[in-house]
């Protein structure tokens, strides 16, 4: 089901939830950059599964006192 969402409260949601899970334990997850105020029409549970997993993966793969870094580039689509 197609939602409307803030990329902001994506983000912001994203960070909540590492900063409580196990696996960031003893590292950190920076947001890189402004993250804007734009509106999308996405899946959110499957847009929320994707990033999940891949911070999930950054931060498996990152040592102890490491950083998982997470930024945002627009793309123009024609």
């Amino acid at each position: 089901m197609m939602t409307q969402v803030l990329i902001r409260d994506v983000t912001r949601e994203i960070e909540k939830f590492f900063r409580v899970h196990p696996v960031a334990l003893n590292k950190k997850l920076v947001i890189q950059g402004d993250i804007p105020d734009t509106q999308i029409s996405t899946d959110i549970s499957l847009l929320y599964r994707v990033l999940n997993n891949m911070v999930l993966n950054a931060f498996e793969a990152t040592e102890l006192n490491g950083e998982v870094q997470f930024w945002l580039k627009r793309n123009q689509i024609a």
